[in-house]
């Protein structure tokens, strides 16, 4: 009787020593387990991010390629038109020259550019034309010209199509905001694992 209840006694402590992992290895076993889970951690949140990161990416070029793709159209259009094609306004009531040989009453065909009002009185010149005519504008630039113009005559100008600008900003949004949360998400684990102990 004294043999079976000391043989008892052992197996019921050999079964607690497994519970709790005080054996041959389930002490090793939890401690590896224990340390393997920041490394655990730090991977399924790096390929969070990169899916995060991917669904970001596209909603931003889902979002801005209408934006990119009208900058491209109207710079093309710029470029077919020419300089020697482009108009400027003047107010008809001040217009010099002869009408259909030195200036033009019709409103020109790229107005989707000038954002033109429907029967606005205004007379068209090439910049050519409008400084042989105009002499006080003859060492006036370009733009300085266009905006001067423009700004006369009430009609807003838009600002000179910038495709590729344009694009350069969408992309630094696309991949630029994925690898500053990376950055961040990198160092806050790094600064919380300072105050973590290993066992």
């Amino acid at each position: 009787m004294a043999d079976t209840a000391q043989a008892h006694r052992l197996t019921l402590a050999l079964d607690q020593g497994a519970e709790t992992g005080v054996g041959d290895h389930g002490g090793m076993s939890d401690t590896a387990t224990i340390l393997d889970r920041p490394k655990r951690l730090r991977r399924g949140l790096f390929r969070l991010w990169l899916v995060l990161s991917a669904v970001f990416v596209l909603a931003v070029g889902w979002s801005y390629f209408d934006a990119v793709r009208t900058e491209f159209d109207r710079a093309e259009l710029l470029y077919k038109m020419g300089h020697d094609r482009a108009l400027l306004p003047m107010e008809c009531n001040k217009a010099r020259g002869i009408e259909d040989k030195d200036y033009t009453r019709a409103q020109p065909s790229h107005g989707e550019l000038y954002r033109l009002r429907p029967n606005q009185p205004t007379c068209w010149y090439t910049p050519d034309k409008l400084r042989v005519l105009y002499p006080e504008y003859a060492t006036m630039g370009d733009v300085a010209l266009a905006q001067k113009l423009f700004a006369a005559t009430g009609i807003p100008l838009q600002k000179a199509p910038a495709p590729f600008a344009l694009g350069l900003r969408v992309a630094l949004l696309a991949i630029g905001a994925p690898l500053l949360v990376l950055a961040l998400g990198t160092g806050l684990l790094w600064a919380i694992g300072g105050f973590l102990r290993e066992r």
